[in-house]
């Protein structure tokens, strides 16, 4: 496990996404502290690579 840092702005987008609503900080620190879990940004049309899962909390694919 990792020890990631989550801004507030992040966390609020994290939260605002039905998929993690009803969690308590202390479960989304655990889920957010797994190898390979990760925040980043990407402009509009970019191609996203994936191998695993991946949550987009705004914006659209």
């Amino acid at each position: 496990m990792t020890d990631i840092k989550i801004s507030a702005a992040d966390l609020k987008a994290i939260r605002s996404c039905p998929l993690f609503n009803g969690m308590d900080d202390g479960e989304l620190a655990k889920l957010l502290s797994f190898e390979g879990c990760s925040i980043r940004d990407f402009s509009a049309g970019k191609m996203l690579p994936a191998d695993c899962m991946l949550v987009v909390l705004s914006g659209s694919v």
